[in-house]
């Protein structure tokens, strides 16, 4: 339970970082707040669930140019994405595609190959934080891109 409290906090802190909230009136410290995902399942629809051992929280800038694609890839422990520019569609294979655009969130598929493609006209510009444990990738790639 502990790792889900340091997880949540971490996560909530990132957030912050990325859309760079400002106080609206810093005389009485009054903040705007955006919930971004509230809910216990990913992109796919399986139910989250933390690895067990020593956390090792990771995040990245990605950007993805236009046409371009990240080539078939599994993520072995819960990822969070949020979209600060352009778009990226991801395959799931069987489980079908969907759309990601500019303010959104990915709660990432887990063990699950999928591909993502910059399908618009700009950089796609993804920050992620990976919600991993020590000694396990956070990405594996199955094949690059055609």
């Amino acid at each position: 339970m502990k790792y889900k409290t340091f997880l949540l906090v971490s996560l909530v802190g990132v957030i912050c970082v990325v859309l760079n909230v400002q106080a609206k009136d810093r005389s009485h410290n009054v903040i705007e707040v955006k919930k971004l995902y509230s809910g216990d399942q990913n992109s796919i629809g399986q139910i989250l669930a933390y690895p067990q051992g020593d956390l090792e929280l990771t995040s990245e800038l990605i950007v993805v140019p236009p046409t371009q694609e990240t080539g078939w890839h599994i993520h072995a422990v819960p990822m969070f994405g949020f979209i600060l520019a352009g778009e990226i569609t991801v395959d799931y294979g069987s489980k079908g595609r969907h759309v990601y655009k500019e303010g959104e969130v990915i709660i990432e598929a887990l063990n699950w190959a999928h591909n993502g493609k910059n399908t618009g006209k700009k950089n796609a510009r993804i920050v992620v934080l990976y919600m991993g444990v020590k000694g396990v990738a956070n990405e594996t790639l199955i094949s690059k891109s055609k």
